[in-house]
């Protein structure tokens, strides 16, 4: 394939920019609208088998439907012969697979950001029923502003379709993928969050916690080994993100976090903390006693007060422990509770002797799956017994011998200078100046309500403040407007203050399915369980069976989103249309002429009849055109409501038919003829037809 191919006289391919198991990305120019875009080309492999590619389609399309600032955009899915292709969203940017090779270990509230980002998109993702299952740093995207773009849904799994894996396939890269993946198992929500987790492993580590040349072998450490501490890799990554990370590296699914919006509030509350400066510090760990024999062990850090935000229970917060002198004991190493007996506990590490000055050594890692001991690294100092035959008596004996000296150099510097001098000196007391204080500069926040988020950044940089983390929800302005800020519009702060923006996501919208032919009352139940408005309208229809939905205002479709709270109108059929039955035309009066008298009988000609067509509902030029066609003359009045009642007024039903007709039309549909529908008239004769008007 060369870059000069265009696929289906639209897409100009310019150059290959990615490749990946399943396709190959390209970066192409979309002639019909000019906006360059990212083609993604199945392989031959997979564009040869018949089940695969209908799969591939269906998902794509519901993929499509995906519309959140995190997630890359599909436009369109097609094929040109026996090429298959997505067309996406170009990003200018990395993958964040190039961001961790040049960074890594990325620092912790990068990392964080980074996480939560990608919780948002596979959050929304959830939202709608779809499983990414490929979750990896190579399908995360960084534009150039930073901001998180999540790719690659073409293994995505609907939670309410058969998809690719329920034929046996197991999809998803090894290093990334779930313990239930291995296995073979159904996919859950919960199996992104196992690969968001391994993910900020890597971010945080440069490092990912499994990893062998035989993919058989991989996929067991996924589903048997727990994964290693991130402070081996990194110390300066701090206990309670460790504890997050390790927890959503869960080996059972319930353990992990419930959603992708548990783990980002997890993620955004221990930024939260480290802003305001309340992340828990550990305190230096106390000096070793020489003549004592005991284990010290310094106070824990206290874990951060915040409740799990929002998640359920977390089998994995650290127990809380009294502060106070340490307590002379030796090392004991807890049984691990019942639901971990899945890891085998590490024999505690035995002590090495140095010298008999002291020595410390680290203790063994009691994770039970994927919980880290609170204090894992945590240094544990003991102690020798004292050597024989020395005894404390050298130590007594360099004490007293430093003391006496130290009080020979004390009376030498307050005694002699009185003794020599006559007349001591007068003391002179220097004045300091108080202090000025410096006056710290404020500035009030702007007003940033309905402004883009580009604007709205560039004003607050303007003020010398700082853009604070970016938080979107949904909301009646347009996507990618402020909504508000935190601290709010007016409130006086110091400059550098970051400020919190809430942009808007656009309306919350619900997906709208075509609706035909079944019953409005299931239609109108399912459209208000989506947060639809709705409103049956009844109409004639002659192939719609009465009482069945015709179709719903706006329509619906495969991949139709359309806002919450919209009033959706259920049009239900009342059967066909009735036919009025026109009286006669007007007969036409033509002077009478002489007529010569024929000499001899004439041959008259058979005429020939044919059926008149029915017309009702029908626009006048194509009413017209039929009649025309079947060899008839057409005579064309338009009626309004008076002419309908001048027309039938002197039959009651006729006339209620004929309005109840006039109603459901529009204006140039065609009423009813004369001769009616249906009945024989010989050609070349002429049919009135009555239009509205």
């Amino acid at each position: 394939m060369t870059q000069a191919r265009t696929l289906n006289n639209r897409y100009e391919l310019q150059s290959k920019i990615g490749d990946g198991g399943m396709a190959a990305v390209y970066k192409a120019l979309d002639l019909k609208l000019n906006r360059i875009v990212a083609l993604k080309i199945l392989r031959d492999s997979y564009a040869s088998d018949p089940q695969f590619l209908a799969r591939f389609k269906r998902e794509a399309q519901q993929a499509a439907s995906l519309n959140h600032p995190n997630i890359v955009r599909v436009f369109d899915v097609g094929d040109d012969g026996d090429i298959h292709y997505i067309v996406m969203e170009y990003v200018e940017g990395q993958s964040l697979k190039e961001v961790i090779q040049a960074e890594a270990p990325m620092p912790t509230a990068r990392a964080l950001e980074i996480g939560a980002e990608i919780c948002d998109a596979i959050g929304y993702s959830h939202s709608t029923g779809l499983i990414h299952r490929d979750i990896k740093p190579q399908n995360i995207l960084m534009d150039r502003s930073g901001r998180v773009k999540v790719t690659d849904f073409g293994i995505a799994k609907s939670t309410n379709a058969v998809t690719l894996t329920e034929a046996g396939i197991t999809l998803g890269t090894v290093h990334y993928f779930s313990p239930e993946q291995a296995k073979g198992q159904p996919v859950l929500p919960q199996s992104d969050i196992y690969s968001i987790g391994i993910v900020l492993f890597e971010m945080l580590t440069g490092q990912i916690p499994f990893d062998s040349d035989n993919p058989v072998a991989l996929a067991m450490k996924h589903i048997d080994e727990r994964p290693p501490s991130l402070r081996r890799y990194n110390p300066q990554v701090p206990a309670v993100v460790e504890q997050i990370v390790l927890r959503t590296l869960a080996k059972d699914p319930i353990q992990r976090y419930p959603t992708a919006e548990a783990l980002a509030r997890a993620l955004r509350g221990v930024e939260a903390q480290a802003e305001q400066g309340t992340m828990a510090v550990r305190p230096a760990t106390p000096l070793p006693n020489p003549n004592q024999t005991q284990v010290r062990r310094p106070a824990p850090a206290p874990a951060p007060n915040y409740p799990d935000y929002g998640a359920t229970a977390d089998p994995y917060a650290p127990q809380s422990r009294p502060v106070g002198p340490p307590v002379p004991r030796q090392p004991q190493y807890q049984q691990p509770p019942p639901q971990y007996d899945t890891y085998a506990r590490q024999a505690p590490p035995q002590p090495r002797r140095n010298n008999g000055t002291g020595y410390n050594v680290e203790r063994g890692r009691g994770a039970y799956n994927g919980r880290p001991a609170v204090d894992e690294y945590q240094q544990e100092y003991y102690e020798e017994e004292p050597r024989r035959g020395g005894g404390c008596l050298p130590w007594v004996v360099g004490g007293l011998a430093f003391a006496m000296i130290a009080a020979l150099i004390v009376a030498a510097v307050l005694i002699l200078p009185g003794v020599t001098s006559p007349k001591p000196a007068t003391p002179t007391v220097a004045t300091v100046p108080p202090t000025t204080p410096v006056a710290v500069k404020k500035v009030p926040v702007p007003n940033l309500e309905k402004q883009a988020r580009a604007d709205a950044e560039a004003n607050l940089k303007k003020l010398d403040l700082q853009v604070g983390e970016v938080r979107f929800e949904n909301s009646d302005l347009p996507a990618e407007q402020v909504i508000r800020t935190d601290p709010k519009a007016g409130t006086s702060v110091e400059v550098s203050t970051k400020v919190v923006l809430f942009v808007s996501k656009g309306k919350e919208t619900a997906p709208l399915i075509e609706y035909f032919n079944v019953s409005p009352k299931d239609t109108e139940a399912a459209l208000k369980s989506l947060g639809f408005q709705t409103q049956v309208v009844e109409e004639f229809n002659d192939t719609v069976q009465t009482g069945a939905v015709i179709r719903t205002d706006p329509k619906g479709g495969p991949n139709v989103q359309v806002p919450k709270g919209t009033l959706i109108k259920i049009f239900v059929s009342k059967g066909k249309t009735p036919t009025p039955t026109l009286p006669p035309p007007p007969p036409t009066t033509a002077p009478p002429t002489a007529a010569p008298v024929p000499t001899t009988a004439p041959t008259i000609a058979p005429v020939q009849q044919v059926k008149v067509p029915n017309l009702v509902g029908k626009k006048r030029a194509d009413g017209e055109r039929i009649l025309r066609d079947a060899e008839f003359n057409v005579r064309v009045e338009e009626w309004d409501e008076a002419k309908v009642r001048q027309v039938f007024g002197g039959d009651t039903a006729a006339l209620a038919q004929a309005l109840l007709t006039y109603n459901q039309l529009n204006k140039g549909e065609i009423l009813g003829t004369n001769p009616p529908a249906d009945t024989l008239a010989d050609k070349k004769s002429e049919v009135l037809v009555a239009v509205k008007k």
